[in-house]
C-alpha cells in the first residue's frame, strides 16, 4: 500500500476495533463498524456514551472492543 494513502486512512479514522480473533481495524464511522460486525450503530453509540473504550457483545457470541480516537469532538 502506498505510504501516503496509508497515512490518509489513519488520519481519517475515528475508531479502532479489536475483535475475538485479535484483528484490529480502523473505521471512520459507527455505521462502518456496524456493517462490518453486524451490530447496530446505536448499540455501539450507547456503549461508548461518556467513554472512550467500550465492549460490545456480538451475535456470534464474541466480543468487540471499540476505542474512540482523540480526533473526535465529544458532544
Amino acid at each position: 500500500m502506498d505510504k501516503e494513502l496509508t497515512k490518509k486512512i489513519v488520519e481519517k479514522a475515528n475508531y479502532i476495533t479489536v475483535d475475538n480473533d485479535k484483528l484490529c481495524f480502523l473505521h471512520d464511522t459507527l455505521r462502518d463498524i456496524a456493517n462490518v460486525y453486524s451490530i447496530s450503530h446505536t448499540t455501539i453509540s450507547k456503549a461508548l456514551k461518556d467513554k472512550h473504550v467500550a465492549t460490545c457483545k456480538l451475535k456470534n457470541k464474541g466480543y468487540l472492543v471499540i476505542r474512540k480516537l482523540c480526533n473526535i469532538d465529544d458532544d
